[in-house]
């Protein structure tokens, strides 16, 4: 059996189960964990169920956007850095979410002080081969309406069941996931990332062409092309993923897991430094979570801090999942200084999908899903 489809019909069977306890993870010993919230209340007055986060620090605030289950559609509040995540707004504000019936994934950054973002949208009902919808758009803050949208892809929906039993010969060539896109601010101009699909589909050779589109300020998109890492990373699929600028080199980092029985399991997290165009790869990969047999992967955020690399990460255990961060030196090849682990979850808990993380006024903050369709928040001293 395929055995990505074994994990997830193994987390739905937890689910089912009613299995949703949660083990408070051990301490760090570089950093002291100040606070832990249950921000649910803060994102749904209401007490809607909450999931999905992403955040982005601008101007020493938190801007971070989330989904409501229940209207599958985006929010975003804002809040103080600080040990109480103060609101600066009362009301969490709507986020544009797509002209179609439901949204999941949505990714924030930054470009010259801006909060702009990437998402899918699809419709309820979708066949293998309709249309999904990546999207992007900015966010003005003088008004709190979206300045700019655009449908730019089309991918195919990786949650359907039909997605792990497709025939290859129906799928078209170089097909994308669109859902959990990576933006990214470079050159002056709007990066957004997508990763192949074909590892998904049972007996065909992973894909290790990714997808990446190009725009300017003016939301004119000025190039579209792949990056190809079969040469990178040989026969495994990219999994949630971010891109950053250290010291003027780009790095993509994300996960590759192996997507079928007949290929050994695991999944291995490296740091893929790239060319100032982000066409192709230079120099060596640097391995930077790498355990035999462990499936370590979904990295959505990363950022540096006083030289040292902070990543976000995902390890999938036998019934349950955990939610990490780990810290490198920089200077010093790479170095794992830390791992810290933020949460353990009952791998049942299907929203469980990734933190997310920034770092403000010497602090760390740490966003993750919890039982129950609720988001925590751990902030810790640097």
């Amino acid at each position: 059996m395929h055995l990505l489809r074994m994990i997830i019909f193994l987390q739905i069977a937890l689910l089912l189960s009613g299995c949703s306890k949660t083990t408070e993870p051990q301490p760090t010993n570089n950093y002291t964990l100040l606070e832990t919230i249950d921000i649910s209340k803060k994102l749904s007055p209401e007490g809607e169920p909450v999931g999905r986060p992403d955040v982005i620090g601008i101007d020493n605030t938190l801007y971070f956007a989330y989904g409501i289950h229940t209207e599958r559609n985006f929010h975003l509040v804002k809040m103080k850095a600080d040990l109480d995540l103060t609101l600066i707004e009362d009301t969490p504000m709507e986020f544009f979410s797509g002209y179609h019936d439901f949204s999941v994934d949505i990714r924030v950054s930054k470009a010259n002080g801006n909060l702009w973002y990437a998402f899918e949208d699809n419709k309820w009902n979708a066949d293998i081969d309709d249309t999904h919808f990546l999207n992007a758009a900015w966010y003005s803050s003088n008004n709190s309406l979206i300045g700019q949208q655009t449908d730019i892809a089309n991918g195919i929906l990786t949650t359907i069941p039909e997605a792990f039993s497709v025939n290859p010969a129906d799928v078209p060539l170089n097909p994308e996931a669109v859902d959990d896109p990576t933006p990214f601010w470079h050159n002056n101009s709007y990066y957004i990332f997508t990763r192949a699909w074909s590892g998904w589909i049972e007996e065909f050779t992973p894909n290790s062409n990714q997808h990446i589109r190009v725009f300017n300020e003016s939301f004119e998109k000025t190039d579209d092309f792949m990056l190809d890492l079969s040469t990178t990373i040989p026969g495994k699929t990219l999994s949630q993923n971010t891109l950053i600028d250290i010291d003027g080199q780009v790095y993509l980092i994300g996960g590759f897991y192996n997507a079928r029985d007949d290929i050994a399991g695991g999944a291995s997290v490296y740091a893929i430094p790239l060319s100032n165009d982000l066409k192709t790869t230079v120099n060596e990969k640097i391995p930077l979570l790498v355990e035999t047999g462990k499936w370590l992967f979904k990295s959505t955020a990363a950022r540096v801090y006083n030289g040292n690399l902070f990543i976000n990460y995902q390890e999938l255990l036998s019934g349950e999942t955990t939610q990490n961060i780990a810290v490198y030196d920089v200077d010093n090849n790479f170095g794992l200084i830390e791992k810290i682990e933020v949460s353990r979850i009952a791998a049942g808990e299907t929203v469980a999908n990734h933190t997310t993380f920034e770092i403000l006024n010497d602090m760390l903050f740490v966003f993750y899903p919890e039982t129950n369709n609720r988001i925590f928040a751990k902030i810790f001293s640097l």
